[in-house]
Order: structure tokens, then sequence, then C-alpha cells
């Protein structure tokens, strides 16, 4: 159980990076993230 629940969830974090559209918490975390180290030129 353990084992299947991580590896779903690392495949869960790949797949929100891969496909954007997927609304993620802890993707747009990262979006922040990324804007706040990418200022807009």
């Amino acid at each position: 159980m353990e084992a299947s629940g991580s590896s779903s969830y690392q495949s869960t974090i790949e797949k929100s990076i891969v496909c954007e559209e997927d609304p993620d918490p802890d993707l747009s975390v990262i979006r922040l993230a990324f804007a706040l180290m990418t200022p807009p030129s």
C-alpha cells in the first residue's frame, strides 16, 4: 500500500508537470516560485 501510494504520488507529480492544465495546489506553488524567480521582461 505505502509503496503503491508513493509511486502513484510521484507519477501524479510528473503528470502535473507535463500537463500544466491540471489544477494542482502543489503545482501552483511551483508556478509561483518560478514566477518569483523569473520576473517578466
